[in-house]
């Protein structure tokens, strides 16, 4: 078994600076969990901490059940990809995968020319003595060749990293840690600076790679990044951090439909939440919602009770007083002129468009404030100045505090 245990950890770096405070997480066997938030949040030194590169001012860590700070970094059967890749430029690809996870088998030995063939002679190679040095060879050799082939290596292991593109020297960097066989995987943010086609296949192999290469076991991954599309795309939980601290954790659906507060609102999504400021309450057999500005003889908007479900008029219990109403592009849908619509609406004035690709989005003058708004392929006729109408549906939009920013509708 393998699992991470993240007590009340705190980090100062002086009187002043906090990495990390009160921070309290723990991650399951097999499980992967990744830590998505800004830069400068603590991110990377929660996973120093965890590998035994920095201590923690206060709070505990366990790994596996034993208590972190009783064991070295070499101790902790964890293997870690850096930001940088660490790899080493005098030594070819072939030395830097095995370097790690059998250096000890090269003691009082010279490095091995370069050549596959020389290669494949150290990985059989079963000198010293018998027992686990041989079943540690045996299992190398047998997880070298897949990982080798998986990462699309078998042509580069002659090479230099100078010789390496930065996709390359990831892939050489991310086959090293598996190789070593840890029951744990760290991983700081190692795609970031990668163009997006590069981005985009080394996120599909980190996906597959614990599973299929974790020396027949689940392998616990813990992976930093602030790509909402990697934490959203890896994740079996995401951690959104903020200033040491973590804001919301849950599944990666939850963190986009039911964010706990403005802040993850805002940091999660291509174009974050947009919000209006207003007045929202129940009168008699509506909820209601007036925008900030209106008087109370202006058009407020009126969904009757009878139509919100039980588990939506549940949800909006907290919801009364000064709120901000919050949606995302694709929960304020536009609607064709004359339509008839059962759920209330809005109008408003495009001030931009922007083509996607498959959609359009437009920023839109709504009641006083601005909103970003999705339309199809079909919509694209849509002039800067048109007027256009909007549809609120209760299912989609979120209403928060105006104060403290959390989600009341949560």
């Amino acid at each position: 078994m393998s699992e991470i245990l993240l007590s009340h950890v705190t980090k100062k770096y002086g009187p002043s600076v906090v990495a990390l405070e009160d921070f309290s997480l723990q991650i399951q066997h097999g499980e992967c969990v990744v830590v998505l938030g800004p830069s400068g949040c603590g991110k990377s030194t929660l996973l120093r901490i965890i590998a035994g590169l920095e201590e923690p001012t206060s709070g505990e860590v366990f790994l596996n059940g034993a208590l972190a700070s009783s064991l070295l970094p070499s101790e902790r059967e964890l293997a870690m990809v850096f930001q940088n890749e660490a790899v080493y430029p005098h030594l070819s690809v072939g030395e830097n995968l095995v370097l790690g996870s059998r250096s000890h088998i090269l003691r009082g030995r010279s490095w091995w020319q370069l050549g596959r063939g020389a290669l494949f002679s150290l990985l059989s190679w079963k000198g010293g003595k018998a027992g686990s040095r041989a079943k540690g060879q045996q299992d190398l050799s047998e997880h070298f060749e897949d990982i080798v082939e998986f990462l699309e290596l078998g042509c580069l292991l002659e090479k230099m990293p100078g010789q390496l593109s930065g996709g390359e020297r990831r892939r050489v960097a991310l086959g090293r840690a598996l190789l070593k066989g840890g029951k744990i995987l760290l991983l700081d943010e190692p795609l970031s600076g990668l163009d997006t086609n590069l981005r985009s296949g080394l996120r599909r192999l980190l996906g597959d790679l614990p599973r299929q290469f974790g020396h027949g076991k689940k392998i616990t991954t813990l992976y930093v990044t602030h790509d909402q599309r990697e934490a959203f795309s890896l994740a079996n939980r995401v951690v959104v951090m903020n200033q040491g601290q973590i804001e919301q954790i849950g599944r990666p659906e939850e963190i986009y439909q039911s964010p706990a507060n403005l802040f993850v609102a805002n940091f999660v999504g291509d174009y974050g939440i947009s919000t209006i400021l207003g007045r929202a309450g129940v009168d008699g057999e509506c909820f209601w919602f007036l925008p900030e500005g209106l008087s109370t003889e202006g058009r407020r908007l009126e969904w009757p009770l009878k139509n919100i479900s039980a588990k939506i008029r549940q949800r909006l219990q907290g919801v009364s007083g000064k709120v901000l109403l919050g949606g995302r592009p694709e929960d304020f849908p536009l609607l064709p002129e004359n339509e008839e619509c059962i759920t209330a609406t809005m109008e408003g004035e495009v001030l931009r468009s922007e083509c996607t690709g498959p959609s359009y989005c437009f920023q839109v003058s709504l009641l006083g404030g601005k909103a970003r708004v999705w339309g199809g392929l079909g919509t694209s006729n849509k002039l800067v100045g048109e007027k256009i109408r909007l549809a609120i549906d209760l299912e989609k939009i979120l209403f928060f505090d105006q104060e403290s920013g959390e989600n009341r509708s949560f």
